[in-house]
């Protein structure tokens, strides 16, 4: 419920925004369900503002293997 909060806000402003959670896991979570949130809206990639390539370029130089599938 509050993810769907957090999203809409997102979506509405359409800028970048930092979410503080209490722990690792929590935000885990919360990244979970953002990211399963926005697969539900009509255009997913709008609030993406960067290209493929540069993209690539930094998912390259990730280790973590949650983040890189969250990326």
């Amino acid at each position: 419920m509050m993810q769907k909060q957090l999203m809409q806000s997102v979506l509405h402003y359409n800028r970048n925004c930092l979410v503080i959670v209490n722990d690792k896991k929590q935000a885990r979570i919360t990244a979970l369900d953002l990211v399963s949130e926005l697969t539900q809206e009509s255009n997913p990639k709008k609030l993406k503002h960067i290209s493929d390539k540069q993209l690539e370029n930094i998912s390259k130089r990730i280790s973590d293997q949650y983040l890189l599938h969250l990326i």
